[in-house]
Parts: C-alpha cells; structure tokens; sequence
C-alpha cells in the first residue's frame, strides 16, 4: 500500500524528533559535568574573582554557571558558582610529570577561561591579571572574567540545533 505525502512527512517529523531527543545537543543536555576531565594533582594555582566583578552576557555570573581553565587546550581546573559574580578558589593543576600525556598546565603557561562553555576575556578590574598564567605552587591569583555579549543575550549551540529540524520541517509539511 502507497503512504500518501503527509503520512511519509508525519514519519519523516517522528525520526528526526526521535533523534534530536536522543541526541547530546538537545534542550537540556549538558556537556558533562562541570570539570569532569581535570586531572588532579599536588601542585595547583588557585584562581578567583569578588563580586560582582565577573560577567556572563554583560551581568553578573549567575550562581550554579560553570567556570573553567585550560591550559594547551587541556582543561586543568573547574568551579562551580557559588556566589553571582565571584568564583574561586579554582584550582588549576600542575602536569603530572608520572604520566606520559600532558594532563595539566606546565610552569608559566598562560591559562584561559570558559564560563558555560563561551570563551571568557580578563579584565583586569581590581587588580586582576590581564594575561594569567600557572606561575607557582599555592599562588593566589585575582582574574576577573568577562564572556558573551553584553548586549544581548547568547544562546548555546544546543539551541540552534534544536531549532534546525523545527524549521525544515515547516518547509517540508504541506499546507
């Protein structure tokens, strides 16, 4: 038996929302738990911010957003905001000389900063450091954050893609 359009476009609709539900990029979906992949170790920096002098899309950091540090393209620390616009102590850890990767950040390598997966500036405020790097064992470092816009605010990825299979599908339903 012949399915007509609509009942082919109907099924077409329940797979590709079946997959988008299954899918990690779905509404909702996390990107693993916040510092899930920091390797620890004896040696660390600790790095922190007062309030309100860190910033997600132009506010203040709101508690329970995720700060992290990576250093090579590792990630070396996390911290998970406790108060609006602070954060730390955030200890970035050490390359562990016992293991054969690179699993941490080495003595005077610059450190960058994620809040919530956006790419996150220095800024210098209060006497922070513009340009924070692993220096030494304990070092207690201020590095006030910026990331997003602040103008508007920006979705995640997760987003976009959600919507992708909503607007194929309008165009692919009859009328």
């Amino acid at each position: 038996m012949m399915r007509s359009r609509t009942q082919r476009h109907r099924s077409l609709c329940f797979v590709l929302l079946a997959l988008l539900a299954l899918s990690p990029l779905a509404p909702g979906a996390t990107r693993g738990a916040c510092g899930e992949g920091v390797h620890f170790s004896t040696d660390w920096v600790n790095f922190y911010s007062a309030p309100p002098h860190t910033t997600l899309n132009g506010a203040a950091v709101p508690a329970g957003s995720c700060i992290e540090a990576f250093a090579g393209g590792v990630k070396i620390g996390s911290f998970v905001v406790k108060t609006a616009g602070a954060y730390g102590f955030l200890a970035a850890y050490l390359d562990d000389p016992t293991t054969p990767e690179k699993d941490g950040a080495l003595q005077g390598e610059a450190v960058t900063f994620e809040i919530e997966g956006l790419p996150a500036a220095p800024q210098g405020t209060w006497g922070g450091s513009v340009a924070p790097s692993w220096t030494a064992k304990g070092a207690s470092i201020q590095v006030d954050l910026a990331a997003g816009s602040t103008a508007t605010v920006t979705p995640t990825p997760a987003v976009h893609r959600a919507m992708l299979p909503v607007i194929l599908l309008r165009g692919a339903l009859p009328r």
